[in-house]
């Protein structure tokens, strides 16, 4: 349950911590890019103001880290007339076979050309143009991240990876800071069920023996016969009670032994067909042979017991239980229908909660204490398997064991 808890706060935790991160570097980048586009646009006002300083352009762009400016020069008619990179020594016009501008780029060149536009962005390029003796110059600059800007990046990445994994360290610590009260409290609820029950056992086994034999010497009082059922009662109790603190103190530590898991829950569910018969149940099973199980193997015949008595006490005569023992992916996989009143969609959360009763005037009827399915649970948890039920209220529940 703990660990649950510690799982469910580290997810919790670091799902708004990344949330978190993800924002922020989301708006810092939009904003960087807005920020990056700007002083593009404006570098390239300077450069289109300023008669084109190529001599000094060089280390203007190396320091504004604008890697990719040229300037275009058109005539009347469309034709490109010049087409320069500020950041290479290569000039010349499209039709030059050795020109180094890209087919890219003059393809972005005519269209800013034919743009009505004096200004403005064409997929990548940014660009600004103006009239000049009759020609139509062009100034542009291909705004994609370049090299700094690919290494600025991979280094947040790497920055941001090695504070997740640090605040992922720092979560893992600080829930087991959080949950440390909840784990003594959990540890006492156990230790005082333990210390309790062994307590409780000496003297309800005397008082159960003292009825005995005063039934024995022909005293039919009544009330005396209510002594020996509520007794018989508690001591069922204490021994649910005793199974629970053995469990909690095994810690999932068991002497696991591979036995036949088919035999063993064919000779759990044999017994139950006479109680079928008397109760006109409808009850069937099928049972894969030769399934076999690494586990305590009473432990599992007493979660089998436990549900199949569950199914009957909820099945009203005239009804079906089912059991069904099969193989999927490798795994073994039991399970246990009967028809009924189910269990309510409000109560179904619970139903594996210790001391819990569903319905509680009936299960306090019937002898229940709200441990049975806890055992269950905790049996198969212990051999880090899992248990469910699905149920339709008024027609049916059904538990699915996962081993």
């Amino acid at each position: 349950m703990v660990k649950k808890i510690r799982i469910k706060f580290i997810i919790v935790t670091m799902t708004l911590l990344i949330i978190s991160v993800i924002a922020v570097l989301y708006m810092n980048t939009v904003y960087r890019n807005h920020l990056y586009r700007q002083n593009a646009m404006q570098y390239l006002e300077l450069l289109s103001g300023d008669e084109y300083p190529i001599d000094d352009a060089d280390e203007q762009i190396e320091d504004e880290h604008y890697t990719d400016i040229y300037i275009a020069a058109f005539d009347a008619s469309g034709n490109i007339l010049s087409l320069h990179s500020l950041g290479n020594d290569e000039s010349g016009s499209g039709n030059d076979e050795n020109n180094m501008i890209d087919n890219a780029t003059m393809k972005a060149a005519k269209s800013m050309y034919n743009s009505s536009k004096s200004s403005g962005r064409i997929k990548s390029y940014i660009f600004i143009s103006k009239v000049v003796e009759g020609e139509k110059h062009i100034i542009f600059a291909n705004i994609r991240p370049g090299k700094h800007r690919n290494v600025e990046i991979m280094g947040t990445i790497a920055f941001t990876v090695s504070i997740l994994i640090l605040l992922l360290w720092v979560s893992f610590f600080l829930s087991k800071f959080v949950t440390d009260p909840a784990t003594k409290s959990l540890e006492r609820e156990k230790q005082f069920i333990s210390d309790a029950s062994h307590e409780l056992k000496t003297p309800i086994a005397a008082i159960i023996l003292n009825a005995q034999a005063l039934s024995e010497n022909g005293d039919t009082n009544k009330h005396l016969k209510n002594i020996l059922s509520e007794a018989e009662r508690m001591n069922k109790l204490i021994r649910k009670l005793l199974t629970l603190a053995c469990i909690d103190e095994s810690n999932g530590c068991l002497e696991k032994k591979k036995f036949s898991l088919s035999e063993s829950c064919e000779e759990i569910v044999l017994p139950f067909e006479s109680m079928a018969f008397e109760n006109n149940i409808d009850f069937s099973y099928d049972i894969t042979e030769e399934i076999y199980y690494s586990g305590v193997c009473d432990d599992i015949k007493q979660l089998i017991s436990i549900l199949l008595d569950n199914a009957f006490k909820y099945t009203p005569n005239g009804g079906k239980i089912k059991v069904n023992l099969h193989r999927k992916n490798h795994r073994p996989i039991l399970t246990v229908y009967n028809e009924g009143d189910g269990i309510s969609p409000e109560a179904l959360p619970y139903i594996f909660d210790r001391f819990y009763c569903y319905e509680k005037s009936r299960s306090t009827h019937q002898g229940s204490f709200g441990l049975g399915l806890s055992i269950a649970k905790a049996i198969i948890n212990a051999h880090s398997g899992d248990i469910s039920a699905a149920s339709e209220f008024g027609k049916y529940a059904e538990f699915t064991v996962i081993f």
